[in-house]
């Protein structure tokens, strides 16, 4: 069977792909976070690796150990922080705040952009040929349609891990691996501030996901896309 590696798949949408490709498309599932929860441990992946915190550079290096001898076939980068309620503050509001504030962005940006990116890299020799990495991302990480501000460091974090796919597309393309970017939609967990309009059930929003990541060829590799309409997203 296909091995998938998901991080941050404890809970949310992570939690929901890991079950999505064990028990509907048989994929030996790699489920890769920084503590396993009930509902992971329930579901009994093929492999659990915790303790992963895909900030530090150990700590990853800590899961290849774990998977050394494994051929992973979709990598699927999922771990990220998402916008905090200091997030909504106005420039003035970040100034009248401003170390704690950096802080924040330094965190989201080591985690959403830095942490695909360490993964991958230090995975790169495990992934099989003709391959798949895909990022979630979101769509507050489009220059293109920003068009209300704020969200500052998530915004940057987001276009921030776009530009890192994008770059890996092209560097993969001659090993046959593609690379998407996908933006699940506001989908309805813990991880979306509460006040997230239009909320996507989770199961939805994965279901979604597991199709563009079907889709995703050497043909649209470097595309940031819509998981629920298929969309090609500006930014």
């Amino acid at each position: 069977p296909m091995k998938v590696l998901i991080t941050g798949a404890n809970r949310g949408i992570g939690l929901e792909l890991c079950r999505i490709f064990q028990t509907e498309l048989g994929a030996s599932v790699i489920a890769v976070c920084r503590s396993a929860s009930p509902a992971l441990e329930q579901l009994r992946p093929y492999k659990t690796v915790a303790g992963i915190d895909v900030q530090h550079q150990g700590s990853v290096r800590h899961l290849k150990d774990e998977i050394k001898s494994e051929k992973i076939d979709v990598i699927i980068n999922n771990a990220g922080l998402m916008a905090q309620d200091e997030e909504v503050q106005s420039l003035e509001q970040i100034a009248g705040n401003l170390d704690a504030s950096i802080l924040m962005f330094e965190k989201a940006f080591q985690i959403n952009t830095m942490g695909p990116l360490r993964i991958t890299a230090l995975l790169l020799d495990q992934l099989a040929p003709n391959a798949k990495v895909v990022l979630i991302s979101s769509r507050l990480g489009s220059t293109a349609e920003n068009n209300s501000g704020r969200y500052y460091g998530y915004r940057a974090s987001k276009a921030g891990a776009n530009a890192v796919a994008v770059s890996m597309a092209h560097d993969l393309r001659g090993r046959g691996i593609s690379v998407a970017m996908v933006h699940p939609g506001n989908v309805d967990t813990d991880a979306v501030s509460a006040d997230a309009q239009h909320k996507i059930p989770v199961a939805t929003a994965a279901h979604a996901v597991v199709s563009r990541i079907q889709e995703l060829t050497l043909e649209n590799s470097g595309t940031f896309i819509d998981a629920s309409t298929g969309q090609v997203i500006p930014f």
